[in-house]
């Protein structure tokens, strides 16, 4: 009989295994109608997004535009729930669904609203952790802007950006220079 340490990494392990193929995109989207170019910046982001929520290090980070596959492994070998995140393959899929959805729906409000029930399991959480720098996250989020919008436009709404991430995108790529002048001229001022 083995030990239980070794059932327990054998069980973390099969989990781990599991949930990375556990992702299927939702039923009647289509990606033949997702450009290519617009794939490829999904991935971009997804992978920015999959160290950020294994605390700065993940194992295995993979993304397949192509087939819309991606793997996301933490170094502790835990497998994040990225589906419940933005900037994510999954979130950007999900966002895609819904303009075609809307798209399949013209003149069907019952069908829209199922649109909308559907949009609202799109990831809402923010990926925090430590693992970018400013110039990834600026480019990650820019990214999921742009494709935010082009989801959106697609459904024949109006874009879905907001106004407030050019002011963070400054704060972000200038924080660190900023802080460290404000640190300068205090020390400088106590000398």
């Amino acid at each position: 009989m083995l030990p239980s340490t070794l059932w327990v990494a054998v069980s973390f392990l099969a989990a781990a295994v599991s949930a990375q193929s556990s992702y299927t995109p939702p039923a009647g989207f289509d990606p033949s109608a997702v450009e290519a170019s617009v794939k490829a910046s999904w991935c971009d982001a997804q992978s920015s997004t999959c160290p950020k929520l294994c605390d700065g290090f993940a194992k295995v980070n993979r993304c397949d535009a192509s087939k819309l596959t991606f793997e996301c492994v933490c170094g502790d070998g835990t497998v994040p729930k990225v589906e419940d995140y933005k900037n994510t393959l999954p979130y950007f899929v999900c966002l895609a669904n819904f303009g075609q959805c809307i798209d399949n729906h013209p003149n069907d409000l019952e069908g829209q609203r199922e649109c909308q029930r559907q949009r609202k399991l799109c990831g809402s959480l923010e990926a925090s952790g430590s693992g970018s720098t400013s110039t990834t996250l600026s480019s990650a989020t820019a990214t999921a802007t742009q494709s935010d919008a082009e989801a959106a436009t697609s459904a024949g709404g109006p874009a879905a950006t907001s106004n407030a991430a050019p002011a963070l995108h400054v704060a972000q790529d200038y924080s660190l220079g900023m802080l460290t002048c404000l640190f300068a001229g205090a020390f400088g001022f106590l000398v």
